[in-house]
């Protein structure tokens, strides 16, 4: 549906002035995403991959989708972390479009073999764009010959909207032998508050986001793992919680479902309450997948229900890549091995190098 340049800015104003970042639903294996400090989270030597594709469907506006990945490697004999994320939202009748390209250095401080603490801080550009060919102006609206298909506002440069951006991290873990594996973080974004838009300028409003993990390992069965992923997003006057419990059999399939609610809005649980499902299977010890369904069925909606599909996967080298010579290896993975799953801290005793989760 084509718009006017009126209802144009209405839509933009709506859409980002007051909007909230874009979350995941398996927001566990996006990692890096919801914390800077995990960059190199996998340990020294590793490489590690993590993309994300989220589609939304808005009975009014359309689909919205967003992708992310991620990639995150540690320096061999270092604390060091460093990273690289990339994301993409598009929206709306225009095929508005807001990519974002971040650089991560996190480092992990051992306190001993059984705790750690890590920060990160990165920083980014962010561009956004949109397509004014889909739109039509006020100028184009004749009363006598309809829409023509010449307007002023064709060559106005107003296309193309860039910014930089910080974010900041800290996080917690605690792997004690035997005892559940518990983690603690909080993050900043949109640190600095930065201006970005097309028709108006407006500010990006700072995200404060708390996450905590409780892992464990069943003491009978140890192909059995329970584990809870909990975060709070604060944005100007809008605060949810979001919940996932998962179960994985055998180290290799995993389900569950999780929660989306809000705390201390003013404009109350309406359309908030999001409950969701998700899958993962652990192909081999390098390649994980996943997908999640989330829907807001138990939210009062005026023009309908609002449903999201997302898909992903993780991928983490097998062998650690301290020089050239060892990239064609990292892939190659011995089965005695494939016992240690994905997303749960390790301890390396030979470099007193921590893997957290």
């Amino acid at each position: 549906m084509r718009l006017t340049i009126t209802l144009l800015t209405i839509a933009f104003s709506i859409s980002f002035g007051f909007a909230q970042d874009p979350t995941n639903t398996c927001f566990q294996y996006g990692r890096m995403e919801y914390n800077p400090s995990y960059g190199g989270g996998d340990g020294p030597g590793k490489i590690g991959i993590r993309t994300t594709s989220r589609a939304s469907f808005y009975p009014v506006r359309g689909p919205f989708n967003y992708s992310t990945i991620s990639l995150d490697y540690s320096p061999c004999k270092t604390y060091l972390g460093l990273g690289l994320l990339v994301s993409q939202e598009t929206q709306g009748d225009g095929y508005l479009k807001i990519n974002k390209a971040s650089f991560n250095i996190g480092i992990t401080i051992p306190i001993n073999k059984s705790n750690s603490f890590s920060i990160g801080i990165r920083p980014g550009v962010i561009t956004q764009s949109v397509d004014w060919n889909e739109y039509t102006f006020t100028d184009q609206l004749d009363p006598i010959r309809g829409i023509k298909y010449v307007s002023n506002n064709q060559n106005a440069n107003l296309d193309l909207s860039n910014t930089t951006n910080w974010d900041l991290g800290l996080r917690y873990n605690r792997y004690k032998t035997g005892r559940p594996y518990f983690m603690a973080g909080i993050a900043g974004f949109n640190v600095i508050e930065p201006n970005i838009g097309l028709l108006n300028r407006y500010q990006l409003q700072r995200r404060i986001s708390f996450q905590t993990a409780l892992i464990y390992q069943g003491k009978r069965n140890r192909n059995l793992i329970y584990a809870y992923y909990g975060r709070v997003e604060m944005q100007n006057k809008f605060t949810y919680a979001a919940i996932n419990f998962e179960l994985t059999v055998g180290a290799k399939i995993s389900g569950g479902g999780g929660l989306k609610l809000p705390i201390f809005n003013p404009y109350g649980a309406n359309n908030n309450l999001y409950p969701s499902i998700m899958f993962s299977y652990q192909i081999n010890p390098i390649l994980k997948i996943y997908s999640a369904v989330e829907t807001n069925f138990l939210g009062v909606s005026i023009a309908g229900k609002t449903n999201s599909f997302e898909v992903g996967l993780v991928v983490v080298t097998a062998k650690k890549i301290c020089d050239l010579k060892q990239i064609k290896d990292m892939f190659k993975y011995d089965y005695l091995d494939k016992s240690t799953p994905l997303n749960c801290p390790k301890f390396n005793r030979d470099k007193d190098k921590i893997e957290t989760f």
